[in-house]
């Protein structure tokens, strides 16, 4: 490891020792780990068909058969609110999965599809009143917490309440089991020697390999790492085959692992996502 790189490090481990989460925050938080197995019931029951449940990026929303909900939530005053809030967004989203309301603009941006998410979210309560009248009792005792975000009126992103739309699947061939890189089909299995849970991911794209201008980039190396990794833009860097995971797990936690490459080259060391 690089002089810089060391010192980078140190100084995040000793801000990490430091940053300590309040006693009250922890005592309130509800993690969604410990409700998924209750949620998915509640979701595939009230749908109709098999609903998986997945920690989102964010706030989350629906896509396809896949809920996607915050890893944690701790916004609301109380546990028993927190808790709650998580039945209400199955609910929310077993309606919105139910009605189709989920229609997403091709390239459209992230507040434009929050923006979508709560123009309907009118619509989606009113049947939650008519069906579901407890959950909506719930929804309008924590309405008036939500609003636009802002910090002069303390106001939580009503975004939490609505969540975002997202993309649906629509092509059954756009699948991320697809061949890797035939050059490569002869090569030997390595168990990988490191593996780490990476950060939530709600979408990926498989982007082939481009080997000649892998071949004719020569990458500057400098400590950037999040840098380098997310000005891709389709330019290649080669693969350079070292375990350097744990080392750079920080650096990796700020990046959007949205695209990825599928490659038949060794696999020392794997940073696992689960997503749909």
């Amino acid at each position: 490891m690089e002089a810089d790189q060391l010192i980078f490090k140190k100084v995040i481990d000793l801000f990490k020792r430091f940053k300590k989460t309040d006693p009250e925050v922890l005592g309130r938080t509800a993690t969604l780990d410990v409700m998924n197995g209750r949620l998915t019931l509640i979701a595939t029951a009230l749908c109709g068909k098999k609903i998986e449940v997945f920690p989102g990026e964010m706030e989350g929303g629906v896509k396809d058969t896949f809920f996607y909900l915050p890893d944690s939530f701790s916004k609301l005053p109380t546990l028993e609110q927190n808790i709650k809030f998580y039945i209400y967004r199955i609910v929310f989203h077993s309606i919105q999965f139910e009605k189709q309301f989920n229609v997403t603009p091709h390239n459209a941006s992230l507040n434009e599809v929050r923006q979508l998410a709560k123009a309907d979210a009118h619509d989606v309560v009113g049947i939650m009143e008519k069906d579901f009248p407890s959950v909506a009792d719930y929804y309008h005792s924590i309405e008036d917490l939500f609003g636009t975000e802002s910090k002069k009126s303390g106001k939580i992103p009503d975004y939490w309440l609505y969540g975002k739309y997202m993309a649906i699947s629509l092509d059954p061939n756009n699948k991320l089991t697809q061949q890797g890189d035939p050059e490569n089909t002869d090569q030997q299995t390595v168990k990988p020697t490191t593996e780490i849970k990476s950060k939530p991911v709600e979408e990926a794209e498989v982007i082939n390999v481009d080997k000649k201008a892998q071949q004719d980039y020569v990458m500057n190396h400098n400590f950037e790492k999040v840098d380098t990794a997310e000005e891709f833009k389709g330019v290649w860097r080669n693969f350079d085959g070292d375990d350097s995971l744990e080392k750079d797990s920080e650096a990796l936690n700020e990046l959007n692992l949205k695209h990825m490459v599928r490659t038949d080259d060794e696999v020392h060391s794997v940073y696992q996502a689960d997503f749909r």
